[in-house]
């Protein structure tokens, strides 16, 4: 710690964070610090900058910047820091929950030009879409990079909750693959749909409008499954038994409190999926996290 502090290399803009395995520390561009203690850093839209003697936290979604709403009310001191330190920003709006049957934020407009649609870049692709009729989370970066990292070539992979695709395009974008995506929002699909065209990506994609728990009955034979639907409840082994090979793997995200991972995790494990791996992606509330679980199916 004290080669970090006392070098004078932290960036002080940006909060520490950590998983189950690390502390990750801002550092400032160009800072050299020793091999050893350098693990990983996450991509900078990841990152919630936020003004000293003022909380909150924003997310910035290409040229777009989307702040929690604050207990008191009060953003303006969130609003004039983003207005002073980020110049490439457009547009700025407040976001006062996620709500609906298509988990959309319910977002209003504080500053800037009131043009919803951008273009947000991360690991090397481009995706196009309407923050107001798409749901969008770029603190997903780095776990989308995880995801894709494990993929391996010509799996059949599919992408049940796809949004605008960020996990799909990011995986094509890396390799040869087969994705069928899925979404009830009409809006996602489209956004997916334009994004695929964006992109110099490898393998095939197959998409549909629907309810993907419905949807599923009549898939077969999918080396992976990707289920980010965080704030879902929903889980019907059976079917995604069904649908996934032996040996396939589901990649699994759930808001919820320590306890209730530990016990969605053995009710994966009580239906023959066998844990592989879990990891915190970010913190979700005092007493809940948003985890990344992955599982292999075993029988």
């Amino acid at each position: 710690m004290k080669s970090i502090y006392g070098k004078s290399i932290m960036d002080s803009s940006y909060k520490i964070v950590h998983d189950e395995d690390f502390v990750y520390f801002p550092l400032l561009d160009g800072s050299k610090v020793d091999e050893e203690i350098v693990f990983l850093v996450p991509e900078k839209n990841e990152r919630m900058p936020t003004p000293r003697g003022h909380s909150g936290a924003f997310d910035v979604i290409g040229d777009i910047a989307i702040i929690r709403e604050r207990k008191d009310g009060n953003a303006s001191n969130i609003v004039e820091f983003i207005k002073n330190t980020k110049k490439n920003i457009r547009a700025i709006y407040i976001d006062h929950g996620v709500e609906g049957e298509f988990r959309l934020r319910d977002l209003e407009f504080v500053f800037g030009e009131d043009n919803p649609e951008t273009i947000h870049r991360e690991n090397g692709i481009m995706l196009w879409l309407n923050v107001k009729n798409v749901y969008f989370s770029p603190r997903l970066a780095t776990e989308r990079m995880i995801v894709a990292g494990k993929v391996r070539e010509n799996e059949n992979i599919l992408d049940m909750f796809c949004g605008a695709g960020p996990f799909t395009i990011t995986i094509m974008k890396n390799h040869n693959v087969n994705v069928l995506a899925l979404d009830k929002n009409p809006e996602a699909i489209r956004a997916l749909e334009k994004n695929f065209s964006l992109n110099k990506v490898k393998g095939t994609l197959k998409t549909k409008v629907c309810d993907s728990w419905k949807e599923i009955e009549n898939i077969h034979n999918m080396d992976r499954i990707i289920m980010n639907n965080p704030t879902s409840r929903k889980v019907d082994f059976e079917l995604i038994r069904n649908s996934l090979k032996m040996n396939g793997t589901v990649n699994f995200y759930e808001i919820n409190s320590t306890e209730g991972i530990a016990e969605r995790m053995e009710s994966f494990r009580r239906e023959h999926f066998m844990p592989v791996e879990k990891r915190i992606v970010h913190g979700y509330s005092k007493t809940s996290s948003m985890v990344s679980m992955e599982f292999r199916r075993v029988k």
